[in-house]
C-alpha cells in the first residue's frame, strides 16, 4: 500500500475529495494536506496580485509540511491547484517528502 499525500484547498465535492477516494479505493492511504483556508482575507487576495506578499502564508505552509513528513514516508505528493505555492514551497515539499511530487492545476 502506498502513501499519497494530496495538498489542495478543501471543498466538500472537490477535485481533492474525488481524488483521495479514488486512491483509497484502489488500496493506497491519503493524507489530505489543507491549503488554507488562507487568512486573513485580505492578505490573501492581495497577495494574489503581488506573490510577495504570500511569504507568511507561505512559511507556514512549511512548517505544516514539516509536521506531515515527519509522520511515515510517502511515495507520491499531488499539489492541487497550489496558486500561492512559488518554486521554493515545491522544491520544499520535493526535500521533506523524498518523493515525486506532481503539480496539478486543470
Amino acid at each position: 500500500m502506498a502513501r499519497i499525500v494530496l495538498v489542495g484547498t478543501p471543498s466538500e465535492a472537490g477535485l481533492r475529495v474525488s481524488l483521495a477516494t479514488a486512491l483509497r479505493t484502489c488500496g493506497n492511504e491519503v493524507d489530505a494536506f489543507d491549503l488554507g483556508p488562507w487568512s486573513p482575507g485580505w492578505l490573501v487576495s492581495a497577495a494574489y496580485r503581488r506573490p510577495i506578499l504570500g511569504s507568511g502564508l507561505r512559511r507556514e505552509f512549511r512548517r505544516r509540511i514539516d509536521a506531515l513528513a515527519d509522520k511515515a514516508h510517502t511515495e507520491l505528493v499531488i499539489v492541487l491547484k497550489g496558486e500561492l505555492l512559488n518554486s521554493r514551497s515545491i522544491d520544499h515539499l520535493r526535500k521533506r517528502f523524498d518523493s515525486a511530487v506532481v503539480c496539478w492545476n486543470p
